[in-house]
């Protein structure tokens, strides 16, 4: 025989949580956590020289949360995020260094309310550094007073390949410095008083600059060679100081 006093409760309470819901009463979602896995491709913590890891977690609004651990811990947890799409970038730092040499970037990560969802494995790898590129006449005098009207910049890395080759106006104010925005990461390039040549792993490479009166194929009436060493995301400050070839064009 059916109790109609347990059904006529049972009733009630559904009645109750149709009408909340129909006369607009609000529903939250609760957090969720997010773990956080990586790996440094090819290589171990240990065998890439990194200590600590940074991982942060931002949306499309920007930074949501972040936090440091050992990096041989493999993985971390963020806590309290709100059901919603995130990216995420985990930064390697070697012991007592400010500047990350791996880093590696996963995107639309959803995150369930009320759950933990395990984020797929962040991939680190080496994180590429920068020239902030500038030039001067060794006589003083400033590109239309030298005739000069282009600067064509080359550049080897250590195994002899060209990795950069592009033609720039010869005054300063013809160029602008644009740098890599990485969300969350501060603005690496931020500083730059020249032009910034991104991309270039840590080495040593050859910068060459032939400067020309006219278009390239003629014959260039300055130039200059340097050998920059490029570090882990860092911008690393060139300053050429271009010197004349002579009457046949010859430089060295």
């Amino acid at each position: 025989m059916i109790d109609r006093r347990k059904l006529w409760a049972v009733c009630s309470v559904l009645l109750a949580c149709f009408f909340s819901v129909a006369c607009g009463s609000e529903v939250t979602d609760e957090p969720g956590n997010m773990e956080v896995r990586w790996v440094i491709g090819g290589s171990t913590c240990a065998g890439s020289d990194v200590t600590t890891v940074h991982v942060t977690v931002y949306d499309e609004d920007g930074l949501v949360d972040g936090m440091t651990v050992p990096c041989q811990m493999g993985k971390a947890t963020l806590e309290g995020l709100e059901p919603t799409l995130y990216n995420i970038q985990v930064d390697g730092f070697p012991a007592q260094t400010a500047n990350p040499t791996y880093w590696g970037v996963v995107e639309g990560v959803s995150i369930r309310s009320g759950m933990t969802t395990e984020s797929p494995v962040v991939e680190m790898a080496e994180k590429p550094g920068a020239i902030d590129l500038s030039w001067r006449f060794g006589n003083g005098k400033v590109c239309a007073f030298v005739g000069v009207d282009t600067i064509e910049i080359a550049i080897w890395d250590a195994h002899s390949n060209k990795i950069y080759q592009e033609v720039l106006p010869c005054a300063p104010e013809l160029f602008v410095a644009e740098g890599e925005q990485t969300p969350p990461t501060e603005i690496l390039y931020e500083g730059a008083k020249g032009i910034v040549i991104d991309g270039l792993y840590s080495g040593e490479y050859m910068l060459q600059a032939l400067a020309y009166d006219g278009d390239p194929d003629s014959t260039p009436v300055y130039w200059s060679t340097v050998h920059p060493q490029v570090g882990h995301a860092q911008l690393t400050v060139v300053e050429l100081v271009l010197e004349p070839c002579d009457s046949m064009g010859i430089c060295f």
